[in-house]
């Protein structure tokens, strides 16, 4: 879960409209707006794999300096070549996340909570027995960060954030034959995510309505069963042993002002580095503010 979130580039957006106004008698710009409501798809191509589909919504609720953002994400995956009861069918994930800003320092932390379900499949469930189980998995995650706008020019600002996320999750597999092997088995793991990266945010249009954001955030995670704050892309839930990964992803998101209300947002991201085959990630999506 990024938090170059759109909802942080629309703030800003509308604070450096106000922020760099020409000294000269002008217009007054339009208020910053009180609520954002946003909703899309995503789509994660990976090589030699199938294509992962994603939704997501969200509602923002702007206070003062300040925001208050409710989001939730339904993705998973069709791939019926991959390891049944490892690779989650469905994840849904709801998210709450706050940020302030003082100055040129934002500051943001959120909370998050999720579930996930997987095809049946045969799984051991002791070290000399293996059965036909149901799979589902459950997880909690909170983390923030704190990022800084620079402005390099009157519509330019460069944002460098670092963060940091944790997760815990569990996953029950539930034998079907119960006759055969009548012991569920749960297994449970936690993690880190460590992140730094920058934005790099600019402006055009008549009125500056429109926006352009390059980005590249560098990710270091200790448990990939992490599916709270990895919802981009479905990884293996491992039940045996959690394992770590070092990535870089990277990409830009172009957001087009149709109206002073509505807004069209489109994006690409590509993952470097990770272990296992490389993935795209491209969405598409709408925004309305008021």
């Amino acid at each position: 879960m990024h938090r170059y979130c759109l909802t942080t580039i629309l703030l800003l957006m509308a604070s450096a409209a106000h922020a760099e106004s020409p000294p000269a008698p002008a217009p007054a710009p339009a208020p910053p707006p009180k609520w954002i409501i946003a909703a899309g798809d995503t789509a994660t191509l990976i090589a030699g794999q199938d294509t992962q589909p994603a939704a997501n919504v969200s509602i923002t609720r702007v206070i003062g300096k300040g925001s208050v953002e409710l989001s939730g994400t339904v993705s998973g995956t069709s791939n019926d070549h991959a390891p049944a009861g490892l690779l989650p069918e469905r994840i849904v994930t709801l998210a709450l996340t706050g940020t302030r800003q003082f100055g040129h320092l934002v500051l943001d932390g959120h909370v998050a909570a999720g579930w996930a379900t997987f095809r049946q499949g045969i799984l051991p469930v002791s070290p000399t027995t293996s059965a036909l189980v149901s799979s589902q998995a459950d997880g909690f995650g909170v983390g923030g960060g704190a990022s800084v706008n620079i402005s390099l020019a009157k519509y330019l600002i460069l944002t460098p954030r670092l963060g940091i996320d944790y997760a815990a999750t569990g996953v029950k597999r539930t034998p079907i034959d119960r006759t055969a092997s009548p012991d569920e088995l749960e297994t449970k793991s936690d993690g880190i995510t460590l992140s730094g990266g920058a934005a790099l945010q600019s402006r055009f249009g008549a009125s500056h309505q429109h926006g352009f954001t390059a980005m590249a955030t560098a990710m270091r995670m200790t448990n990939t069963s992490d599916f709270i704050h990895r919802t981009s892309r479905v990884n293996p839930v491992d039940i045996k042993q959690r394992s770590a990964d070092t990535f870089i992803d990277y990409g830009v998101s172009l957001s087009l002002g149709l109206t002073h209300r509505l807004g069209i947002d489109i994006s690409a991201t590509r993952s470097a580095g990770i272990n296992g085959p490389e993935s795209t990630i491209i969405g598409a999506g709408l925004h309305v503010s008021f």
